[in-house]
């Protein structure tokens, strides 16, 4: 569910957010012995992910419309910002009314 304002018949704009969350797992390298034995300690961590934008649409007819997308996402680690990053794009919308 997203804002979405209807400026004219054929120009709208939204304010979609995508939130979303999941985890991973790296190794990291901490002795390596002579006998090619290694010994690993075992890293995991969650994330969020959080990605505000704007949508402004072209709706010529109520089955299609183009558009500009921008937004900054946002990857969250624990307290801290893990990366980050603005982005601009087209979008497209096929469907029904």
């Amino acid at each position: 569910m997203e804002p979405y304002f209807a400026l004219t018949d054929w120009l709208t704009v939204s304010l979609p957010i995508l939130l979303g969350g999941g985890g991973y797992g790296f190794r990291h390298l901490v002795e390596e012995y002579p006998d090619h034995e290694y010994r690993y300690e075992i890293y995991e961590s969650g994330f969020w992910l959080v990605d505000p934008c704007v949508e402004v649409m072209l709706k010529p007819n109520p089955f299609m419309g183009i558009g500009l997308q921008g937004g900054y996402s946002l990857l969250l680690k624990r307290d801290e910002v893990f990366e980050s990053s603005a982005y601009v794009g087209l979008a497209v919308y096929f469907g029904m009314p």
